[in-house]
């Protein structure tokens, strides 16, 4: 009985003292003072630089009517993996080959990873109370369905490899991949 006690108290101690990210939008875990750069984003209304806006798939889609390129960049705050580039450098690309481009952050984890890079165009973050769950994985997939609905293989996009990067040109989607390297036109680095 003592040992099962100690043990207990143990863990509860180290709960108390380790925190896990990554299993729900983190949103509870966000600094409060955070709050104030993060608005519900709406149609129509202006967006202000380095500002974060919650979005839906279905908001991004509307946009397909006002922009002929739209540019959707799906990631993690402070990523650090081999196709991590600095935001800069999608907004280069997408600058130089006439997209609109849609930072989306996956989650409020890290967020201020991303917020000093100060790219100065609007940061968007996935609206995980949208899709009715605060499970990351379960938010992010109807992200995903949402933002492809009108492609005949959104189950099968969604379902198959991960593609953080959506490109599409009068609404419909022509690329998808992991890497800008790999997008069309090819990305010259300076």
């Amino acid at each position: 009985m003592a040992k099962s006690l100690a043990l207990l108290s143990l863990l509860l101690l180290c709960t108390s003292c380790i925190q896990i990210a990554g299993l729900t939008s983190d949103y509870k875990k966000l600094d409060p003072a955070a709050h104030s750069h993060i608005s519900p984003y709406e149609v129509g209304k202006d967006t202000l630089p380095n500002h974060f806006y919650t979005i839906t798939g279905e908001q991004i889609r509307q946009q397909f009517e006002q922009q002929d390129k739209v540019l959707v960049y799906l990631f993690a705050n402070g990523c650090s993996g081999p196709t991590c580039y600095p935001l800069a450098t999608f907004k280069r690309w997408a600058d130089e080959n006439g997209y609109k481009l849609y930072f989306v952050t996956t989650s409020y984890y890290n967020l201020g990873a991303t917020y000093i890079q100060q790219v100065n165009t609007p940061l968007y973050i996935v609206n995980h109370k949208a899709y009715n769950s605060n499970m990351y994985g379960k938010y992010n997939k109807r992200f995903r369905l949402d933002l492809l609905q009108n492609e005949a293989d959104a189950q099968a996009l969604v379902k198959g490899d991960y593609a953080s990067l959506y490109a599409f040109e009068k609404g419909k989607l022509t690329q998808h991949t992991n890497d800008l390297l790999l997008l069309k036109p090819p990305f010259v680095q300076q």
